[in-house]
């Protein structure tokens, strides 16, 4: 049997994607199974899979005259279960192809080449912060629906700099940087190295806390307008939002849109998102 899974979207989706991967291959072990990734290099060394190649190179292998028994394109973003929040991403997209999903964790594989050539330890224990989404940050700087506030960035930064080498991962196109930190504008899989070798960890809903997870890494995560049971890990430390202070009509992840314009914050202050104290007590 010939299979070809897409895997189409961000990172994180992308990581949490393994986990369909590994439950292909339990279902059709016999199959050779070729995944089309936005992100090819998470995928890489995976052993449930047979073939590698880029999303956009997606219409060659539909066209090049192979005779595939399964074409699985289907989004589970658009799975009744995960728009209406009565599923996790993963079992979302497990039930659509109708693959027996046990809580399994994504899972990326590493030779022991790259885990030996990236070694970040200096005089101090590292301290990994990812406060800020992708391409959101990008066009505004602060995105109140996923970012964490810059003053609990730097409250964090002030209690732990003298203790750790805190490294804050990010874009290279992204315009915020914090004081008193080192840039960590890396690839997804020096990122792992960096998280693997890490211990101290703040994240928000973005592809790090992903990555930790994979890593056997319990880390801080913080939730604004999603939440752990759709995109989340037990394994985190998983602290909520504060009660919305205002109703507003925004639509984030109350539909599809991670980016929401400062108007519709549902708080009177970014001060009232989240009790700073937890976050310091807990990370």
């Amino acid at each position: 049997m010939r299979i070809i899974f897409d895997a189409v979207g961000g990172i994180g989706k992308n990581i949490a994607a393994t986990v369909i991967v590994k439950l292909l291959k339990n279902k059709y072990p016999d199959s050779h199974l070729t995944v089309l990734s936005s992100y090819p290099e998470i995928f890489e060394n995976n052993p449930n899979v047979n073939e590698l190649d880029h999303i956009n190179h997606r219409s060659g292998h539909f066209w090049r005259g192979l005779d595939y028994d399964k074409i699985l394109v289907q989004d589970p973003y658009h799975h009744t279960d995960l728009i209406t929040k009565k599923s996790h991403l993963i079992e979302a997209w497990a039930k659509i192809y109708d693959l027996d999903y046990n809580g399994e964790k994504p899972e990326m594989f590493f030779t022991d080449e790259e885990e030996q050539s990236f070694q970040f330890q200096g005089n101090k224990p590292i301290m990994v912060l990812h406060p800020n989404g992708g391409t959101e940050t990008e066009l505004y700087n602060y995105n109140w629906s996923r970012d964490l506030p810059e003053y609990i960035v730097n409250e964090v930064i002030n209690k732990y700099k003298d203790e750790y080498d805190i490294y804050h991962i990010k874009s290279s196109t992204q315009r915020i940087t914090y004081s008193n930190t080192i840039v960590a504008d890396y690839d997804i899989r020096t990122i792992a190295m960096l998280i693997m070798q890490s211990d101290k960890r703040l994240f928000i809903d973005s592809f790090a806390q992903h990555l930790a997870t994979c890593l056997d890494k319990p880390s801080t995560v913080c939730w604004i307008t999603t939440s752990p049971s759709e995109f989340g890990y037990e394994i985190h430390n998983n602290i909520i939002r504060a009660p919305y202070e205002i109703n507003q009509e925004f639509t984030c992840y109350e539909g599809y849109n991670l980016i929401e314009p400062l108007a519709l914050m549902p708080w009177t202050s970014n001060k009232k998102i989240f009790n700073l104290d937890q976050i310091l007590n807990t990370i």
